[in-house]
């Protein structure tokens, strides 16, 4: 050991211990420094001690930051444990960060069964706000969300499957001034939120949310929205800037959604709501400004409708597509219309119309546009042009005579809307394309067919504000392949009465078609012919007066019904192929004017009846016209005669002969001409000869001899009105030409009246 060391200093083991208590030593000054050098290594660990506060600093500080250290781990528990209270005993979380110094909060998957999960969740808060009651957000983003919110059978929620308690009455509030919340940024991504009602399911697929500067403190402050996804599988964006605490709230939005079937949100409406299946499309820009008493709601752009089908018992309509494009400007004053005005124009795409219960339908549209609509309120309905294209409309008429419509609803007085119906005004509304109407009448049989092909329509000035203000209209079409029709005329739409003025134009329509309804309401069944027509009909107040120029070509007609044959003979006074056959001219043609009238609310005026009236009538009156004309100046006595078989038939100007005489006298010749010319111009007419004597006729007895019995008397007198009609039909077959079998000698009558003449009478 060097001898620089210093001694050594026994061990406190190796000092002799006393056996008593040791005496303290005077507290002096060498005793002091004596104890100081005596025992230096005990001086060294006093000076290496922690002083107790720092100490407790460090104690404080190591706590503190085990208690960090576990934080989040508590929370995540804290939360395991609470989610397990509400039901959600599968609830667990894979991890949770916490910074209380920013107040900075992150979630990691998140998982609680179907109804719940969320793959990430951070919240950072503002420390600076909480000193002024204010809880600010600086940051909030979710992502893989999955939440379904489901409104159980007896009205009760659970959102993400925690039962919702039915809400307790507000404890007062304690006084001081409230909380605030705003909200700077919030960000979502790869969210689904799924809503289960008793009446409906619907999800919404959220690919990226963002909201911008909502605070409660700052109401005036504009709140952005930025939001796209998936409504039920539907694409859709909505960018929206609002006020929604400002006292008066305006809001600015562009909604743009395709194809959203709207049928599932219906089972919401009210009952009455018809039954629709539809895919709405959406591209609009929405503005929305009010208080709590007045609200204004604007919207300009496009609303689509596609794959429609709409059922409201009887009818059901379908379409391919429907579009809406203009401006709608809509005001509420405490909760009711003040002011609507729309302006724009609308498109239909292949639309059909009829009775739920029938397969075809009673109207199919291939395209429509509306231009020029304008609303204004809810009682002017207004229409610039209205274009139809390719209508197909299908009428049925069953066996009974009534159209078969669907069936309209409870029209009794009590079920009608007393109120007033709104303005309608229609500039024009213009037929295109491939139109026709196609008609079916069950009532006669057999039953009628006839497909009426229109090639241009047009009605203008349709206005429901001036009842007396005519709107005209102008059609063409055609029936068949080459019978042509033209309508054109005016009508007063909204007048109390029927006014009406028709001038109609029909030609070669082929008359065998109509066959049908002759052999119902004439009894005959009609084998060829055409016909032409114009019509001029005028409709004043109810008061039907109208004329028909009929032309008839080639016609042949078949007795088919004699029961309604009698009756039209009974109307016509005559036959109905002899009149024919007289009004033919060398052409085979018939013209006629038919005039028709009647008072349309007159309980017993039929149409049909009025005009069969008005066709037997025209028919007689032309054929005795024509005969007077042939046969003047021979005409003059050219009557109509009822037999007794109750045929009607003309009678022709009489042969008179002298009495007791069969012999013609020579100034008949002249007349037995135009019998003869009528002969050449209708070869196949045929004439009854009917012989009459009269007293004039009977003998004076040879005196000395006693007069003849009245049997010997008729006798003679009826042979001598034979002899007569066989004069008369001797001279026709032998000095004209007629055809034996074209006369026909009658029985022979005597005519016991006074002042009756000696004669043969021609009947047709």
């Amino acid at each position: 050991m060097p001898e620089s060391a210093a001694p050594a200093i026994p061990s406190y083991r190796d000092r002799p211990k006393p056996c008593g208590p040791r005496p303290l030593p005077a507290r002096t000054e060498l005793n002091e420094t004596a104890a100081m050098n005596a025992a230096p290594a005990d001086a060294k660990v006093h000076r290496h001690r922690f002083p107790r506060w720092l100490r407790r600093v460090l104690g404080g500080v190591i706590a503190a930051a085990a208690l960090l250290a576990l934080l989040p781990q508590g929370i995540r528990l804290g939360l395991e444990y609470a989610l397990h209270q509400q039901g959600l005993h599968e609830a667990r979380i894979t991890d949770v960060d916490f910074n209380p110094f920013i107040l900075d909060f992150r979630l990691r998957g998140l998982y609680c069964g179907d109804a719940l999960s969320v793959e990430q969740l951070r919240l950072r808060l503002d420390w600076g706000p909480l000193w002024e009651r204010r809880v600010r957000v600086r940051e909030l983003e979710l992502r893989g969300v999955r939440l379904t919110v489901a409104q159980q059978d007896g009205g009760s929620w659970r959102i993400g499957g925690i039962a919702l308690a039915p809400p307790a009455q507000p404890a007062p509030a304690a006084p001081g001034p409230d909380w605030g919340v705003g909200l700077q940024h919030a960000h979502m991504e790869d969210a689904v939120f799924t809503l289960t009602l008793p009446a409906l399911d619907t999800s919404l697929d959220v690919a990226a949310l963002d909201l911008h500067d909502f605070h409660t403190w700052l109401p005036q402050q504009a709140t952005e929205l930025h939001l796209a996804g998936k409504l039920n599988g539907s694409d859709f964006k909505l960018q929206a800037t609002a006020t929604p605490l400002a006292a008066v709230i305006a809001a600015q939005a562009r909604l743009t959604l395709q194809a959203l079937a709207v049928a599932p949100f219906l089972a919401l409406a009210p009952e009455g709501i018809p039954a629709v299946d539809a895919r709405l499309t959406v591209a609009s820009d929405f503005s929305y400004r009010g208080d709590a008493v007045e609200q204004r709601l604007t919207q300009k752009g496009s609303v689509g409708i596609g794959e429609l089908a709409l059922v409201q018992p009887p009818w059901r309509v379908t379409g391919k597509g429907a579009q809406w494009d203009g401006d709608v400007d809509l005001t509420l004053h405490q909760g009711a219309v003040a002011a609507l005005e729309v302006n724009g124009s609308a498109t239909l795409d292949r639309v059909t119309a009829g009775d739920a219960g029938e397969e075809q339908a009673l109207l199919t549209l291939a395209g429509a546009r509306i231009d020029g609509i304008a609303l204004r309120g809810n009682n002017d309905i207004g229409v610039a042009e209205l274009a139809l294209n390719g209508v197909q409309l299908a009428l049925r008429r069953d066996a009974g005579g009534q159209l078969r419509l669907p069936a309209a609803g409870d029209t009794s007085p009590a079920a009608k809307d007393q109120t007033a119906p709104p303005a309608l005004h229609i500039g024009r509304i213009v037929l295109g394309g491939d139109n026709a109407v196609e008609f079916i009448d069950q009532s006669v049989k057999p039953a009628y067919r006839e497909t009426l092909h229109i090639t241009a329509a047009e009605i203008t000035g349709i206005d429901n504000r001036a009842p007396g203000k005519a709107a005209s209209f102008h059609l063409t079409g055609r029936a068949g392949r080459y019978t042509a029709l033209e309508l054109r005329g005016e009508v007063l739409p909204f007048a109390a009465r029927v006014n009406l003025k028709l001038h109609s134009e029909l030609q070669a329509l082929d008359l065998p078609h109509l066959t049908p309804y002759t052999i119902r309401y004439l009894g005959y069944n009609l084998s060829s012919g055409q016909l032409g027509a114009t019509m001029r009909l005028a409709i004043t107040d109810d008061m039907l007066e109208g004329n028909n120029d009929l032309r008839i070509h080639k016609l042949t007609v078949e007795q088919t019904d004699p029961e309604k044959m009698a009756h039209f003979n009974e109307q016509l006074k005559i036959p109905l192929d002899t009149a024919l056959y007289m009004l033919k001219d060398k052409d085979d043609n018939i013209a006629l004017k038919l005039p028709i009238s009647g008072n349309l609310h007159d309980p017993s005026f039929d149409i049909s009846d009025a005009i069969n009236t008005a066709l037997a009538k025209t028919m007689r009156l032309a054929t005795v016209s024509y005969l007077k004309l042939l046969l003047q100046p021979f005409g003059g006595l050219l009557t109509l005669a009822s037999l007794a078989d109750g045929a009607g038939n003309i009678k022709l100007e009489p042969f008179i002969f002298l009495p007791g005489s069969a012999v013609l006298d020579p100034p008949q010749q002249a007349y037995l001409e135009k019998i003869g010319g009528l002969f050449q111009q209708r070869p196949k007419l045929q004439l009854r000869l009917c012989g009459y004597a009269t007293a004039a006729d009977r003998p004076q007895p040879p005196k000395g001899k006693p007069p003849l019995d009245e049997a010997a008397m008729t006798a003679l007198l009826e042979n001598l009105a034979h002899e007569r009609a066989e004069a008369v039909k001797a001279a026709l077959v032998t000095q004209h030409d007629v055809a034996p079998q074209q006369l026909f000698v009658c029985h022979p009558a005597i005519d016991a009246a006074a002042a009756a003449q000696p004669r043969v009478e021609p009947l047709l």
